[in-house]
């Protein structure tokens, strides 16, 4: 009987060595995508015209229920510079807060500001693609700005240096903001987030023509308002529960370039505090990985043990004796670190949060699970009907 259990004891940390040598090398992957994407970054530069007597761009803004930051947004557009023409359009879906009256505030200060109520969403449309189609209407700028409800800008002339480089780019523009968090909670899960996006889906890989990977931040971007229409507007991505990486692959595939700006922390954007909004967003983004319900376990389950397997491997090693293993789990530990010291400083965080952050892997885990088992899909709080040939898949 004791040497049953032994020979059980010694199977269980074999197989614990074998996958974390292998989970080793998944994270040392991931460290030198995480360092190529950081690479890919634009940065903006300082010589740039101080003004642009010709330009006239466009903000298209889509809200729902964005009291809280709305003002932010409004004041940091108004005191933008240099651009003598920007005219900001304010598509509100349906508010039931206090948003309208925020903006229509603003509107008494400033005639460049609009503003529209969209009180149903049409049959065959998502919600916020109709928001951003809408919007284009409207629009009288030759560039176009899409900058989401819950963002702000602190640089004075940052569209400005963006307009220019938009304007010497035949593709989009996005610039990577830092995610706003309330509580330590939510900056832990965001560093987690932020390293899982640059280690697994890196820009690097977005760069790369032969790589089928396109995604931005959908939060801020650009493009000149001819090539949005060459490319068919919004109306391209209007049933897409998420249109900016259905957008940006639309983009890529038809031989246009998208272009990622660091902005130095000069675009913000709220993040949820909660942990089940966190995972109703993951679920609607990856919903089309949910789509093949046994390839979405075994993505969840790899998610789960590359998060978990140093722990699991460090007690194992502890509470058996197991020298090997107790080291194997302090290296994976370590390394799932310093991943995540990237994905902190991307966001202006302290570095520390990269020690703890690793723990909140199973986010992305029950966020995948949900995106494959749920059948419902929330945007801003509420219920969204999907496109019929997602249901007819999942179905």
């Amino acid at each position: 009987m004791l040497l049953q259990e032994a020979s059980v004891l010694l199977m269980v940390a074999f197989s614990l060595e074998i996958l974390s040598i292998i989970n080793i090398i998944a994270w040392l992957y991931a460290l030198y995508s995480i360092k190529s994407s950081i690479k890919c970054l634009f940065k903006l530069e300082d010589n740039y015209p101080k003004t642009n007597e010709e330009l006239r761009a466009s903000v298209i803004i889509p809200v729902r229920n964005e009291e809280e930051i709305i003002s932010l947004l409004l004041k940091s557009l108004t005191n933008q510079k240099g651009i003598k023409s920007l005219e900001i359009i304010i598509v509100d879906d349906n508010s039931t807060d206090n948003t309208a009256s925020i903006v229509k505030e603003y509107m008494k200060k400033y005639k460049s500001i609009k503003y529209i109520r969209v009180n149903k969403i049409p049959s065959g449309w998502m919600p916020k693609p109709y928001l951003y189609y809408t919007g284009y209407n409207l629009a009288n700028g030759d560039v176009l700005f899409f900058i989401d409800g819950d963002t702000w800008i602190k640089s004075k002339d940052l569209l400005l240096k963006v307009a220019n480089i938009i304007l010497e780019t035949n593709g989009v523009v996005s610039l990577v903001p830092i995610f706003m968090c309330k509580t330590i909670r939510c900056k832990l899960i965001e560093t987690l987030l932020t390293t899982f996006s640059h280690a697994f889906m890196g820009f690097n890989r977005v760069y790369n023509k032969n790589d089928k990977l396109a995604w931005y931040y959908g939060c801020c971007w650009g493009i000149k308002k001819k090539l949005y229409e060459k490319l068919g507007t919004h109306k391209i991505v209007r049933d897409s529960i998420v249109e900016d990486r259905d957008f940006a692959e639309h983009v890529k595939r038809n031989g246009f370039d998208i272009r990622i700006i660091h902005a130095s922390g000069n675009v913000i954007t709220k993040w949820y505090d909660k942990i089940h909004d966190t995972v109703d967003v993951l679920a609607r983004v990856l919903r089309r990985h949910g789509v093949k319900k046994p390839r979405a376990l075994i993505h969840s389950l790899l998610v789960f043990l590359g998060y978990y397997l140093p722990i699991i491997t460090l007690v194992y090693g502890i509470v058996y004796g197991f020298q090997i293993l107790v080291v194997l789990g302090i290296i994976q530990y370590i390394l799932l670190v310093i991943n995540h010291v990237y994905g902190a400083g991307l966001n202006g965080y302290s570095k520390l949060f990269s020690i703890v952050s690793p723990i909140f892997g199973i986010t992305l885990s029950i966020g995948l699970l949900k995106a494959s088992l749920s059948e419902k899909v929330y945007w801003k709080n509420r219920i969204v009907e999907e496109p019929l040939r997602i249901r007819r898949r999942l179905s």
